[in-house]
């Protein structure tokens, strides 16, 4: 598409439509920002719950507690489901 006229000039239609376009895209792309930190933070949240659990289970198997852990793993099975 060819934004100006053989002169060289800019035609005020296909300008508008540009700057309407590039607007439309900037929004779009702050939203998918937005969207992809989100889901960033979200991921290293449950990432830090997890190890957290582990560590639990972990403990509760090297002191001799295995029917907290199987019921800590119970717990952690049914919520996934």
């Amino acid at each position: 598409m060819q934004e100006t006229d053989p002169k060289g000039r800019w035609n005020r239609s296909k300008y508008i439509r540009m700057l309407i376009n590039n607007d439309a895209k900037k929004e779009l792309e702050n939203y998918e920002k937005t969207q992809y930190e989100l889901m960033i933070k979200r991921l290293l949240e449950l990432q830090g719950e997890t190890f957290k659990t582990l560590n639990k289970i972990l403990y509760l198997m090297t002191n001799g507690e295995l029917p907290e852990a199987m019921n800590l793993l119970d717990k952690v099975a049914n919520e996934g489901s």
